[in-house]
């Protein structure tokens, strides 16, 4: 009896560690899952903070997206309209400077055209002025040729037909050829004809109608000026 008590309290030493140390093991497992659940509530925690800060971001993502989406299409509409009323305005100038020019070449070719009708004009008045001037002079040239064979067919007529029984009439006819002569004929053709006159009056022809013959020796061109002052002295002489 007195040897049972020593061997309890022998066994019950013996059993304290060991009871300890499932209460250890114990203690230190609750521990630990205590832990892991702290560290899982911390995760759970976390990720239901990343995922709302996610979502802001994303928002904020989306929010700056359609910002820029909505300043994009202002500005892409603002550069159509700068296009366009740029295009208008070009158009408009356009047609303004192509107008301006239209008038400045209508302008410009109105007086070149009319510069060159008035050269025309000019020049075709000088030549016809010259063509004027050579008819005038051909046909003056052609007056006097045709006076100076009248006048010498007259002349040559009076020569080979007058004779002193033959009536006056040649005489005067010959006077009205050679004072239509006058200013017509050539001076040679016109003093052959007063040649023959003075022979006449000298070789002893009579002279009738003394006015007439005044006249003629009043209107005689100076190339003849001989022939007048003969013909005044045969009438002083005949008076």
């Amino acid at each position: 009896m007195n040897s049972f008590a020593p061997t309890v309290f022998a066994l019950i030493l013996a059993l304290f560690p060991i009871v300890s140390s499932g209460a250890e093991t114990t203690s230190a497992t609750k521990a630990s899952t205590v832990a892991v659940l702290d560290s899982k509530a911390t995760d759970a925690a976390k990720i239901a903070v990343l995922e709302s800060e996610v979502q802001v971001f994303r928002e904020f993502t989306e929010n700056f997206l359609s910002t820029v989406y909505f300043s994009l299409g202002t500005v892409i509409v603002v550069l159509f309209a700068m296009v366009g009323f740029g295009w208008y305005q070009n158009f408009r100038s356009y047609e303004r400077d192509k107008e301006a020019l239209r008038q400045q070449l209508e302008a410009a070719l109105n007086a070149t055209l009319i510069n060159r009708l008035e050269e025309v004009e000019t020049s075709m008045t000088d030549r016809f002025a010259k063509f004027d001037s050579s008819i005038a002079k051909a046909l003056s040239s052609f007056q006097k040729r045709v006076c100076d064979v009248d006048l010498s067919i007259s002349t040559e007529v009076f020569r080979a037909t007058h004779s002193q029984k033959t009536p006056e009439t040649d005489l005067m006819v010959l006077l009205g050829s050679v004072q239509h002569a006058i200013g017509r004929a050539r001076p040679e053709c016109l003093n052959h004809a007063l040649g023959v006159i003075c022979e006449h009056f000298e070789n002893g022809g009579r002279i009738n109608s003394r006015p007439q013959w005044l006249s003629l020796i009043e209107s005689l061109p100076p190339e003849s000026i001989g022939y007048a002052s003969r013909l005044r002295e045969i009438l002083s002489a005949k008076t």
